[in-house]
């Protein structure tokens, strides 16, 4: 009955999705392979349209993914998969069992094991029906690693005689490489060293990996190398980018990346889940709550709490204290509370939250005057967020901003261009702690070393491997129910220990749930090992309650445990803590700050971290060119950069560009328009980005739908009006016919004191050169504006030049008229 309950609730779930249009993955999953087994006809026509299948990675595939290939690569029309009989020469799968680590995203090594036993029986009863190859050439890893793979893994993973599919047997390796030497470091610490406690083991051994990154890239003796053609003697001393620290799970994490930051070792973290834990991450979303909903008090002190405020608990009663004071002497007894109203800011108040609090204020006045993206990045940039990462050195922080907007650039696209849905999908996003990619902000060349969990890292491989973390246990909670797909049959366990409660079959199904566990964390533990090309680094530090892959290590090489010995297998070298060169540390001084300038003394260094933070090369964006000089980015930096360059006429109240509101230096021009005119150009530009060029309807009902969602439908007319025109003119003509179009094309240039960077509305590429196109909605623009403009278009052809790119022609296209104005490049 239980289980019906349970079976009604899944369903009912899945039905709600399903109505709701929003399938998860393994939905997607269920109903493909429900249409190939109910429906013969789409069956036979998908075996007629793919006729060879191969999978890789077979050993990660679930039981829906091996069902759906076996019901494609069938002859026959099986009532299951199992009953399936294959077609010779259909089906290439290519696995490798001893790296199935994917349990928990239903993974089963089961099928695995299942499948190869039919090609056997297939390939012995049928010769040439089928056939099983085995890969045994490693062409990866140096000999000496090879053989300690070898000698230790052949003990590790071995098959478990009562749940045989369990563990595959091992087949050893052949190494293609000859460059010999040792290839295994372990790494102990200094004799007589022991931990209580697991962290301390752990910050020991964070501090331990920093020195040995540090002493192995800095080395000239030739004792650690890597392999690298272009090096003299194709080997060379190890660089910060050819280091990987692997580890299990990223519990205490920070242990490690402290350790590396106070060494000066520069890595990258690649995170996923957690995205939207990051300080920097909860801090744009907690500001931008509040501005979303101003009377929110919840959410106004989170943001005034948050890195660009940090108000204090203390700061925060001052203000209610200020307010309930001015309500008294106004005859208004209690307080104005934290709504971003003009009351929250009583007469008088001069305390350190008025700027936070005005600035928060002016950026909620402004958001229904932007497109979502251009909103949320001019919020990162009023409130220093960026800069407040990069003055930490926290290249990646910056960075996963950036994500941010980028995906309030993908929601405003393809959902709608609000910020509250906008922030509500923030929210979502976070109680869900759902995966996000960070930013890709370390690429091949950069040198930095990378922390990587053993399943990221799984296909890749690193010249140094260092699986740190070792003694850490695996997540295993108590398993409360298991689910045998095959019988239809769950298991479960609920209750307290005194008043426990479990199905007849459960005990017999956790412990063969266990041997499976444990089964595939020795694989976990081969699939770190064979990520090293040339060296693999073991540090050993464990207590005696947290063993983790020690004790498996341990059975393969008797000793191990024992920090007295120098144990190994061949091609292994022995190195103690105390043999390391020492980390340099910085002295320390005492500082004793004066309380009563302690806010004073905070104030200058805060200043002083946005300024380092901001300090760069000249910025310089195209619509700002034509000038006597370039931008400077302290000063004017966090506002200009906030102009969505695809917008330069996009201007404020005051007829000077949004982003340069208030600037006195700054260096951008812009005609005297106003809010209406401003909103009609940002509408008709992404009108033009979202347009289908073929179909000139369809894209006057997208803006006009999109005005109505920015509650703009009085401008509906005029810009669906200006649209037309601009749709019909004979560029976009040209544009339809060329070979490659490209809108909202970004480009950025550098040299050595500048940096360049703009958006080209429109280019496509013609058999003489490109074709660059910039719109602008002013109505009847002056010969000094339209000599702005033309410089802008010379800056957007010689950057794309700078690229190597043909440039032949550009122009203004002006939406009003549809009139075209050729811009003369070489002027």
């Amino acid at each position: 009955e239980f289980i019906d309950v349970a079976a009604g609730f899944v369903e009912g779930a899945a039905a709600e999705r399903r109505r709701a249009g929003r399938l998860s993955f393994q939905d997607l999953l269920l109903y493909a392979r429900d249409l190939l087994k109910e429906q013969p006809r789409v069956r036979r026509y998908f075996r007629r349209r793919y006729r060879f299948l191969l999978v890789d990675e077979f050993q990660d595939t679930d039981p829906l993914q091996a069902e759906i290939v076996m019901l494609l690569a069938a002859r026959n029309d099986p009532a299951g998969w199992r009953d399936a009989e294959l077609e010779p020469g259909r089906l290439f799968l290519v696995g490798d069992p001893k790296q199935s680590i994917y349990r928990f995203r239903r993974a089963d090594i089961d099928i695995y094991a299942e499948i190869e036993e039919r090609f056997r029986a297939a390939a012995a009863d049928a010769p040439g029906s089928a056939r099983v190859d085995v890969l045994s050439t490693n062409f990866r890893s140096r000999p000496d690693l090879v053989t300690w793979q070898n000698d230790v893994f052949a003990t590790v993973i071995a098959p478990d005689h009562d749940f045989p599919h369990a563990q595959p047997s091992y087949q050893p390796l052949v190494a293609h490489r000859q460059d010999g030497g040792p290839s295994v470091i372990t790494l102990r610490p200094n004799t007589g060293a022991g931990w209580r406690r697991a962290d301390e083991a752990r910050r020991d051994e964070a501090a331990a990996l920093a020195r040995l990154i540090l002493s192995m890239v800095a080395s000239d003796d030739g004792a650690v190398t890597v392999r690298d053609a272009d090096a003299p003697g194709g080997r060379r001393a190890p660089r910060f980018r050819d280091v990987c620290l692997l580890v299990r799970n990223r519990t205490a994490i920070e242990l490690y990346t402290e350790a590396l930051d106070k060494a000066g070792v520069p890595y990258h973290l690649d995170s996923g889940r957690g995205f939207f834990e990051h300080q920097e991450v909860r801090d744009a979303a907690a500001i931008l709550t509040a501005l979303d909903d101003p009377s929110d008090e919840v959410a106004v002190v989170a943001a005034l709490k948050s890195a660009p405020f940090a108000a204090s608990d203390v700061e925060l009663l001052r203000l209610a204290n200020a307010q309930r004071d001015a309500g008294a002497r106004d005859g208004k007894p209690g307080r104005a509370g934290f709504q971003l109203r003009r009351e929250i800011l009583p007469e008088g108040y001069d305390g350190p939250l008025k700027g936070p609090i005005e600035t928060l204020r002016g950026l909620a006045a402004q958001k229904a005057a932007l497109p979502l993206p251009a909103y949320v990045d001019l919020v990162l940039r009023e409130t220093h967020l960026l800069e407040i990462q990069l003055a930490r050195g926290r290249t990646l922080g910056a960075a996963n901003l950036q994500i941010i907007v980028q995906r309030a650039a993908d929601f405003a696209a393809n959902e709608v261009d609000s910020l509250r849905p906008f922030v509500r999908w923030l929210s979502t996003q976070s109680r869900a702690d759902l995966a996000e990619a960070e930013s890709p902000v370390t690429e091949v060349d950069d040198d930095v070393v990378r922390l990587l969990t053993i399943h990221q890292a799984k296909g890749l491989e690193f010249p140094v491997v260092i699986l740190a973390k070792m003694a850490a246990a695996a997540n295993r909670a108590r398993q409360i129910s298991v689910v045998n797909r095959d019988a239809g049959r769950i298991d479960f366990q609920i209750g307290p220990a005194e008043r426990r409660f479990e199905t007849p079959g459960y005990a017999a199904a956790r412990d063969r749930q266990e041997v499976y566990a444990r089964a595939e964390e020795r694989r976990l533990l081969y699939v770190a090992a064979t990520r090293a090309r040339d060296w693999l680094v073991l540090p050993v530090f464990f207590t005696e309650r947290t063993l983790g892959f020690h004790a498996d290590l341990a059975e393969a090489l008797p000793g191990w445990l024992d920090q007295s010995q120098e144990v190994g297998a061949r091609g292994t070298m022995t190195l103690r803590v105390e043999e390391l060169p020492a980390t340099p540390a910085p002295a320390t001084v005492l500082y004793e700050p004066d309380a009563e300038t302690l806010r004073d003394d905070w104030r200058r260094r805060h200043a002083a971290a946005l300024e380092r933070g901001g300090r760069g090369p000249d910025f310089v964006v195209p619509s700002q060119v034509g000038h006597d000089g370039p931008k400077q980015p302290r000063e004017t930096e966090p506002r200009a950069r906030s102009q969505p360059t695809s917008h330069p006429d996009a201007a404020g109240e005051d007829g000077r560009p949004l982003a340069d509101a208030g600037g006195a230096d700054s260096l951008a021009w812009a005609p005297p328009t106003g809010a209406a005119a401003r909103r009609r150009g940002i509408a008709l530009h992404d009108g033009l980005f979202l347009a289908d060029f073929d179909d000139p309807q369809a894209s006057v009902w997208r803006v006009e739908r999109l005005l109505e969602e920015r509650g703009l439908a009085s401008l509906r007319a005029e810009v669906a009006r200006d649209l037309r025109r601009t749709l019909a003119s004979d560029l976009l003509g040209r544009a339809r016919a060329a070979e490659q179009v490209e809108r909202e094309l970004p480009l950025v240039t550098a040299d050595t004191d500048r940096v360049s960077e703009g958006y080209v509305d429109l280019a496509f590429r013609e058999p003489a050169g490109w074709v660059l196109v910039d719109y602008k909605s002013d109505r009847d623009p002056s010969a000094e504006a339209v000599a702005g403009y033309e410089r802008q278009v010379r800056t957007y052809a010689s950057m794309l030049r700078a690229t190597g790119e043909p440039v032949a022609a550009g122009y203004l296209l002006f939406t009003a008229d549809g009139r075209e104005h050729p811009v003369p490049l070489d002027a």
